[in-house]
């Protein structure tokens, strides 16, 4: 089975824990903007379908998706959000983390992706690698004088895979590599 949309044990991404965005893949569900009958709730498990038997997303805003038919109809899936980097290079690490944690495991990948080509153009004295670690660490960073969020609860499956995707992102880099190190290799 392909990888559901939202990871299940994702604490920090709003999605309901018992969306169709938990258990399926993206497109492979519909969204729609509010309950209505074409997607009555079915009380057996706890699940809203359409008379064909698709499943339905009833909270548009909580799983990042504008309402559509994507596995009734075929809509297309839609890409990554914009990369709208701050103005201020203080608040590129929180909007970094908010971006990339809000985000479906499904679209990360390209998000670092583009971010890494974009912060050394708009911010060139922030290293864009250190900046993406920062971000999906587990501290929460945050500007003085600002409420510091409570520590995340990232499952280490998580952290291991974005670190292996920054890994792939700046490969082009080999004098950057330590800093991707964990565990045994890190001492080498």
């Amino acid at each position: 089975m392909a990888e559901p949309f939202v990871a299940e044990d994702e604490p920090n991404h709003p999605a309901c824990g018992i969306g169709p965005s938990r258990r399926y893949p993206l497109g492979q569900f519909d969204v729609s903007e509010r309950p209505t009958k074409e997607c009555p709730f079915d009380p057996a498990d706890g699940h809203r379908y359409t008379a064909a038997g698709v499943p339905v997303c009833v909270h548009p805003e909580k799983v990042g998706l504008p309402a559509a038919r994507y596995k009734s109809e075929g809509a297309p899936v839609p890409q990554p959000p914009d990369l709208q980097l701050p103005a201020d290079a203080d608040d590129l690490v929180p909007y970094l983390r908010e971006l990339l944690y809000g985000a479906a495991p499904a679209m990360v990948e390209s998000i670092i992706d583009r971010a890494s080509a974009e912060i050394p153009r708009a911010f060139p004295e922030i290293d864009a690698v250190t900046a993406l670690r920062l971000a999906l660490g587990q501290r929460a960073w945050a500007k003085p004088g600002r409420k510091r969020r409570p520590p995340s609860r990232m499952p280490m499956v998580w952290y291991f895979a974005m670190t292996a995707a920054l890994r792939l992102a700046v490969s082009s880099f080999p004098n950057q590599q330590r800093w991707f190190m964990v565990g045994p290799q890190a001492a080498r």
